[in-house]
Order: structure tokens, then C-alpha cells, then sequence
């Protein structure tokens, strides 16, 4: 499994760029979106507007990764299964046991935060805002969630789990140890994806000070920690959804289903039998998880009985991950860091054309070394099937 320099980390060179320069990707792809309607003028509403580049943005975000991204890196032939009633079941489990994770996760930070007098408006839900005055418009509402639940799911599930899962295990790593990766990634990028996100929304010139004056620094670092915790166990209801059904189906469910209430507590904040069904809809799915989770727990001590959740946790990975694993997070970091100041730049009203030229220049240096790290790959996959052909003879 390892390449011509004999570097282990190298390996996950790929999906760690992979991973990381999605962020510029959509991004630079809200530009054009966005002048284009601020050019025509359409629609005028500059909050339908901002939905609208998001929209078609993820679109075409997914439409790359599905066309382009997954045949390039070898994996768009792997294990798929139809789906099927045990898919079914799976997908239910996992989605009660992720509700019987979530839960205990905010209440906890939520009493810290009330315990060191912090700002509770800062757990509000920041993925999107739709202000009061669009509630009452039904286009509006639908647009709001098809964007933040059902597009959004799409795009990110086609990319930390149909593609960087594969990738990974490709490389010699454990489905598990490549579900806990991708959730790491996942919840690691959350952060800037968010604020980038919300600087596509909001109107402030820069959102990091706009944070530390209003929030200050403990209020910041205790809503990053709730933001990379309450992500990182979404990713992980999701990739474990995807390795027990291999189908992207069922984790696009649970991550739309995941942060659908979220939405629909923001909307129907004020109808108290919506906000009471929706609660004791998580009180059912809270109590299902802990009864999962429990079956679970009794099933792994017992040899005779383990099913395919505990015999996919025990799966050792074929190589040493352990420099691999440092090496992926330290190309992913950098990557990272450098389109945290790129979005920053751009929020300070810095010249753009410099800080874009920039970037594409790194994006550049960082398709090279994907482009290689593909080709070394291919090679190695000859050799393999020709020294195997060569046992046969």
C-alpha cells in the first residue's frame, strides 16, 4: 500500500485535499452566482438572493464531485447495495442512537454556558437565517429548507462519505477508523464552512470580530466546541449509515433529518402544538437510541451473538495509519488555514483579484500533487495485477 518514496502519510496527501478545498470550491462558485443576480437584479429580495447562490451552488458542487471527482479518483465503482428493509432498520437505529447522543451533548454545554454567565443566544441554529419577515411567505420557507437541509445533506454526504470513506479505505484504512476521519473532517470544517457561510449572509465586514465583541472569547471557543461536537457525532450517525448499507441514500436521510428540526423550531417557534409534537417526536427517538445503544453495549460482550456493527468496529486497518493520519491532518490544517485568511480577506475588503489569484495558484500546486499521488495509484494497481496474472501462469 505504500507508494514509490515509501511515505506512509503521503497516502492520504489526496483525500486530505480533497476534503479541505471544497470550501474555496464553493465559495468561488457563489461569485459568478452572485453577480449575476445582483447584475439582473433578480429576484430583488436580497435574502431570497442569498438562498437562491447557495442553492445553486451546492448543486453544482455535487454535480462535480458525482461527474468528476469520484470517476478522477478511481472510486466510482465500490460496494453498493439497493435499498433493502435491513438498510431500513439500520438507518432507523442509527438515527435514534444519534438523537440519544445529541441531546445529552447540548443540554451539557448548555448548562456550562449558563453556569459561566455566558450568552445563550449563541446555540441558536447559524447555518442559515431567514429573517421574521419571510416566516409568512411559503416560497421563502420551502427555499430555506430544500437549501439547508435537503441540498446541503446531498452535497456533504457525496463528499465526506461517498468519497473520502472510499478513498480511505482504499488506502488500507478500516472502514471504521476512515468513519471516524471523515467525522473529524467534517466537524473540523463545519466551523469555517459556517462562518463563511454566514459572511455570505450577513451584512458585517468581518464576522471573526463581529464574534469576539459580541460573544467574547469564552463565549466563542464554548459555541466552536458545541458546533465541533454536535457535527462530529452527525458524521458519525452518517458514516456509519453509509458502511452498514452502502448506500448514500440512507446517510443523506439522517443528515437531513438531523438538522431538519433545528429548522422547523426556528419556524414554528411560536405554535406551541408544532414545537410539542416535534419535542416529543426527539423524546421517542431519544429513548429508541438509549435502547440501541444498550443492545449494542450487551450484544459486543457476547461472542456468539456480535453483529455487523461490532465485527466492522473490530476490523483492523490493513497498514499503520498512525503517520498517515498526521500527515492527512496536517495538509488538511494548512489547506484549512489558508482559506480561513482567504475568507477573511475577502471580508476585510481586501483586493480580491490578488487574493483569488492566490489561491488558485495553491489550488494548482495542490492538483499536482493529487494528479501524482492518482497516477502512483494506477501504477501500483498494474503492477499488482500483473504480479498476479504472473502467480497464476
Amino acid at each position: 500500500m505504500r507508494n514509490q518514496k515509501g511515505s506512509v502519510w503521503f497516502n492520504f496527501s489526496t483525500p486530505a485535499i480533497i476534503s479541505a478545498v471544497y470550501l474555496s470550491l464553493i465559495f468561488l462558485i457563489e461569485f459568478p452566482f452572485a453577480f449575476l443576480l445582483h447584475l439582473f437584479h433578480f429576484p430583488i429580495d436580497i435574502v431570497i438572493s442569498k438562498i437562491l447562490v447557495l442553492l445553486f451552488s451546492q448543486m453544482i458542487c455535487t454535480i462535480i464531485f458525482v461527474f468528476l471527482i469520484i470517476p478522477f479518483l478511481g472510486i466510482k465503482d465500490v460496494e453498493f447495495n439497493r435499498v433493502n428493509v435491513s438498510g431500513f432498520f439500520a438507518f432507523i437505529s442509527i438515527f435514534c442512537l444519534f438523537w440519544a447522543s445529541i441531546i445529552p451533548v447540548t443540554l451539557g454545554l448548555s448548562v456550562i454556558s449558563n453556569i459561566l454567565g455566558l450568552d445563550v443566544e449563541i446555540f441558536k441554529n447559524t447555518t442559515i437565517f431567514l429573517s421574521k419577515g419571510h416566516l409568512g411567505d411559503p416560497f421563502a420557507i420551502v427555499l430555506w429548507l430544500i437549501t439547508g437541509t435537503l441540498s446541503l445533506a446531498i452535497f456533504m454526504e457525496y463528499l465526506y462519505r461517498r468519497t473520502l470513506i472510499p478513498l480511505l479505505e482504499k488506502r488500507g484504512m478500516s472502514s471504521f477508523s476512515a468513519v471516524i476521519t471523515s467525522s473529524l473532517v467534517f466537524a473540523l470544517v463545519n466551523i469555517p464552512f459556517s462562518l463563511g457561510l454566514q459572511i455570505t449572509l450577513l451584512t458585517e465586514s468581518n464576522l471573526l470580530n463581529m464574534y469576539l465583541s459580541k460573544y467574547n472569547l469564552l463565549n466563542s471557543i464554548v459555541y466552536a466546541l458545541n458546533l465541533f461536537l454536535t457535527t462530529f457525532i452527525l458524521g458519525l450517525a452518517c458514516g456509519i449509515t453509509y458502511i452498514l448499507t452502502r448506500n448514500i441514500v440512507f446517510s443523506i436521510i439522517v443528515h437531513c433529518l438531523g438538522i431538519l428540526p433545528y429548522y422547523l423550531i426556528e419556524i414554528f417557534y411560536n405554535n406551541v402544538i408544532i414545537i410539542s409534537l416535534l419535542s416529543l417526536l426527539i423524546i421517542v427517538m431519544n429513548i429508541s437510541g438509549l435502547l440501541v445503544g444498550l443492545n449494542i453495549l450487551l450484544t459486543s460482550f457476547n461472542p456468539l451473538s456480535q453483529n455487523e456493527w461490532i465485527i466492522i468496529l473490530k476490523k483492523k486497518s490493513s497498514i499503520n495509519i498512525n503517520r498517515g493520519l498526521i500527515g492527512f491532518f496536517a495538509i488538511f490544517l494548512g489547506i484549512i488555514i489558508n482559506i480561513v485568511v482567504f475568507l477573511g480577506l475577502l471580508a476585510e475588503h481586501a483586493p480580491i483579484m490578488v487574493t483569488i489569484l492566490f489561491h488558485i495558484v495553491f489550488l494548482g500546486f495542490c492538483s499536482k500533487n493529487l494528479r501524482e499521488d492518482s497516477l502512483r495509484y494506477k501504477l501500483d494497481a498494474n503492477h499488482s495485477e500483473l504480479k498476479e496474472s504472473g502467480d497464476m501462469s
